[in-house]
Order: C-alpha cells, then structure tokens, then sequence
C-alpha cells in the first residue's frame, strides 16, 4: 500500500453505483507474498506506516458510493488503538459506517468487516458464518424500502470445506432480500465448486418468485456477486 500512487476519480454515470470491495489487512502492507513471513510481526504491534497506509486506503474508497472493508481493526495495541473504520471514513469524507468485530485476541487485535458509504442503511444486521475455527462474520445492510437493495458484506475462510459451508449457509440466510449484492473476500478464485453450489442454491429458491439469473464478476482474485 505505500506504493499507492495518487487516485484519480473518475465521475459516476448517471444512476449508477461504484462499488468497491477491500481486504486492508489492517493496515498492513503486503506487496509481496514474502511479507507476510517477514512482516509479520505488524498483524500483532503496531508499527509507523500504518497510518500512512490508512490514509491512502481513505484516498482511494473516496472516490466510490458503497464500500466494504475486511480485516479492518476495531482499536486495539495492533492499530495504536484506532478504530480504522472510523479513521477511514472520517479522511474520505464517507458520512456513513458501520463495523462487524469478528475476531478479537484480547487487546492485541480486533479484526471486523466494515461498511463506509455515502447512504445511511435503514438497518445493520451482522450473523456468525459456521466454521470450525470461529472468526468469520457477514454482514447485512439494507437499503430503502422493503423493495429496496441489499448489501451483504462478508469475509470466507480459507480451507475450501469451511468456504462450501458457509456458501450454502449464506444462500439460505440472503434468500429472502429482494434485490441483493453479495461483496468481500472469498478467499477463493470465481471458478470454485463452492460458488456455482451458492448461486444455484440461491437461484432455486428465488426461482418460484420469478427472479432472473445471476452475473458473477472477479477481479484482483476478489469475487463479487451481483444480483
């Protein structure tokens, strides 16, 4: 993240949402997959470029509508006690925030999902995923009216068991939203087994409703589901 060049925003066409979808890892810089062997003391202290990363983190999510954050710290030793959520919204200029704190190990680190956007939910539903190894949340932002949209925030597991379950568990929680968009870390690339289960499951029970089929987008090894 501290290679991050300055963002340009471009404007929105009219009527649209931009999305954006982030696992910041706490402020945590991981340009390369060997950091995270020689960096990894910096998920457990706190160090000085982790508020350099949160601010270019803020730059760039200024420039979407609705934006879902994983792995962002609730304050604790890990963040020098600051509540990234709050932080990041504050320096994108993002009225609205939420946090979902998942995984906490005493005062080291509180590790959540987080929603920063420009519209205010009418309400804020947060559910555990199962899994063996707890720590792995979803959260629910509803939007507008019954008819309304909404988001589903959520961050997988890693092993591919633990990922098919929670799919499926998810499909049977999200059936009943009218119109839906599924965001986070999967953990996993759009091709896995354990997606085309979630969409087919969730297609089948919308299906006597007459709801039409799905588009599935990926990018960065980040998928997002939309509806």
């Amino acid at each position: 993240m501290k290679h991050f060049k300055r963002t340009r925003h471009l404007p929105a066409a009219p009527g649209s949402l931009r999305l954006l979808s982030f696992n910041i890892h706490a402020g945590t810089s991981t340009d390369r997959f060997h950091h995270y062997f020689t960096h990894g003391w910096r998920q457990v202290l706190p160090h000085n470029q982790r508020v350099e990363n949160l601010d270019a983190i803020a730059e760039l999510v200024a420039g979407y509508d609705l934006v879902a954050l994983q792995e962002a710290d609730s304050g604790s030793l890990r963040s020098g006690f600051i509540n990234q959520s709050r932080y990041i919204a504050a320096h994108a200029g993002m009225p609205h925030w939420y946090h979902q704190a998942n995984r906490k190990l005493g005062n080291m680190t509180s590790t959540g999902n987080c929603y920063i956007g420009r519209f205010e939910p009418r309400d804020v539903e947060d559910f555990r995923l199962p899994g063996v190894v707890p720590g792995r949340g979803c959260m629910l932002l509803r939007f507008g009216g019954m008819q309304g949209l909404t988001i589903a925030v959520v961050h997988l597991s890693l092993g591919r068991r633990a990922q098919d379950r929670q799919l499926v568990y998810l499909a049977r929680q999200l059936a009943e939203e009218p119109g839906l968009i599924v965001m986070g870390d999967f953990n996993a690339e759009v091709s896995v087994q354990g997606y085309l289960r979630f969409v087919k499951h969730w297609v089948c029970m919308r299906q006597p409703q007459g709801w039409p089929a799905t588009r599935r987008g990926n990018r960065s090894g980040r998928l997002t589901i939309y509806w």
